[in-house]
């Protein structure tokens, strides 16, 4: 669901040139990191516990794997509208300098 809304997002952000909407597209992909790594360590840990659903887990590793790489996208996304926007590389400078510059209009 999560990377769904951030496919929505990221397309509403370059149709409105929302440098705002990026750094928000961006901060949520840690979030997408943190829940796939989550998920992970949990299918190894039922892995573990019943050798044999291993197909069915390592399916399930796939689709978050896919998810995660989704949201990886639209942070590229994020990060070409930023600077279609800003005419900056947002990789190259800290998010929250990145927030000043769109709330400061520079």
């Amino acid at each position: 669901e999560l990377a769904a809304k951030m496919v929505v997002d990221s397309v509403n952000a370059y149709l409105e040139k929302d440098a705002d909407g990026s750094i928000s597209l961006i901060r949520r992909d840690d979030e997408v990191d943190h829940l796939n790594n989550q998920i992970l360590r949990e299918l190894v840990t039922y892995l573990v516990e019943d050798l044999r659903k291993n197909q069915a887990v390592f399916s399930l590793m796939l689709v978050a794997k896919g998810l995660e790489r989704i949201a990886d996208y639209t942070t590229n996304i994020a990060e070409n509208v930023y600077f279609m926007v800003s005419g900056n590389i947002i990789r190259h400078i800290p998010l929250e300098e990145a927030e000043h510059e769109t709330d400061t209009g520079h």
